[in-house]
């Protein structure tokens, strides 16, 4: 990425009259996204620098003025960016969309005794002693029904456990 520096020079060259802050809005704009074209970094930051440029309504020369601001901006990206990367090698462009959906169907059957969590069944189910499963649920019964007032249903609760 190019240094901020070199960015408000260029801006400063094309535009000597522009603001401070103006001019750190764009840089932040500049640096804070990768742009592919110098199209993109005139959506981006064109009509900022559209309104640094005179009469903002009239002047139809701003046009070209601020296209090729722009171009030497890109420009300057590029070129440190290409410095600091080596070569354009490391980024790589698909020549077709991948559909995962058709490579799955391509394996075979010996590649699903792959173990994987998401599709392996539990190993050990967990074991619950029934007969203390049995008391407490009992126990459980027996606070509703004391809750409920249901006494009868308590005092044969209270006889079966014994």
């Amino acid at each position: 990425m190019c240094s901020t520096l070199e960015l408000s020079s260029i801006i400063a060259k094309q535009l000597p009259n522009i603001d401070q802050h103006l001019t750190n809005y764009i840089i932040g704009v500049l640096t804070c996204d990768t742009f592919d074209s110098v199209d993109e970094i005139t959506d981006a930051i064109g009509e900022v620098l559209k309104s640094c440029c005179g009469d903002y309504e009239t002047d139809a020369g701003n046009d070209d003025q601020i296209e090729a601001l722009c171009g030497q901006l890109f420009d300057a990206i590029n070129i440190n960016e290409s410095q600091t990367n080596g070569s354009d090698s490391s980024k790589q462009r698909l020549l077709a969309p991948v559909h995962l959906g058709s490579m799955v169907s391509r394996l075979d059957d010996s590649a699903t005794d792959w173990k994987s969590i998401w599709t392996q069944g539990r190993e050990k189910e967990t074991q619950v002693d029934s007969k203390k499963l049995a008391k407490a649920e009992a126990k459980i019964k027996q606070k509703i029904d004391k809750r409920d007032g249901n006494t009868d249903a308590f005092k044969q609760t209270i006889i079966n456990s014994c």
